[in-house]
């Protein structure tokens, strides 16, 4: 059997997480987040996965909720939004709770023509930092946001435009995980990704013709405390 008719067979297989089978953490898979009706209830988990700890020592685990239950005409729902679930003890054991939607300050998720296509969050300056690519209309754009319980996110700050690339997709995307040496923290993002799109070639005239590159973002760990201080002041989980 040659890779693309592995590839075919193991992108038509569902893509359902099955706990028993696959995690010795027994994941919930029963979600009232997901909502395609492909799926619903249980979570699909096609996208990128993030962890991070908290403060209080707790577990954070992150991942795609296909939160719009109506396809378009070409059968694409839109939607996508970020689920959160929480351990308060050793991540590899049972007890994760269940999966709920973050809450961002002044966006409504889960319609149709909202997308986070993922989250990537992590724990710095004594907060948590997200960065999620959003693709909304006129705004196609690597965003970031601070939270203190990891559920409540301050509203969106855009790092840097992302560009459209159709279905609900960007094409540049950050990196999970940051690095900090120096007083000093930095974010990575992959610019022009391609194959994003099933329906478009890496060679349609709409997509970027440079070459796919790492850009690195970075600012003093003083300077992004304060703005954490700032932007989470009456935020819901501080």
């Amino acid at each position: 059997m040659d890779f693309a008719t592995k590839f075919k067979a193991c992108w038509n297989k569902s893509s359902a997480f099955t706990p028993r089978a696959r995690s010795s953490a027994r994941l919930e898979s029963e979600s009232e987040t997901t909502r395609r009706k492909t799926h619903a209830p249980r979570c699909e988990f096609d996208g990128r996965f993030s962890v991070a700890r908290r403060g209080d020592g707790a577990y954070l685990l992150y991942a795609r909720a296909n939160a719009n239950g109506v396809s378009n005409k070409r059968g694409r729902f839109g939607g996508r939004h970020v689920q959160v679930a929480l351990h308060r003890g050793d991540p590899g054991t049972k007890g994760w709770g269940p999966f709920r939607l973050i809450e961002v300050e002044g966006f409504v998720g889960g319609r149709s023509f909202e997308n986070l296509y993922f989250g990537a969050v992590n724990a710095v300056a004594g907060y948590l930092l997200g960065l999620f690519p959003l693709s909304s209309p006129g705004r196609h754009a690597i965003v970031a946001a601070f939270s203190c319980d990891g559920v409540h996110f301050s509203k969106f700050l855009d790092v840097t435009h992302a560009g459209n690339a159709g279905a609900g997709r960007t094409f540049h995307q950050p990196f999970d995980g940051l690095v900090v040496e120096k007083g000093r923290v930095y974010a990575y993002v992959q610019e022009n990704v391609r194959g994003l799109d099933m329906d478009r070639y890496d060679d349609d005239p709409n997509y970027p013709t440079a070459p796919p590159r790492v850009v690195r973002y970075g600012t003093t760990l003083v300077a992004l405390a304060r703005r954490a201080v700032a932007e989470t002041r009456g935020l819901a989980g501080c």
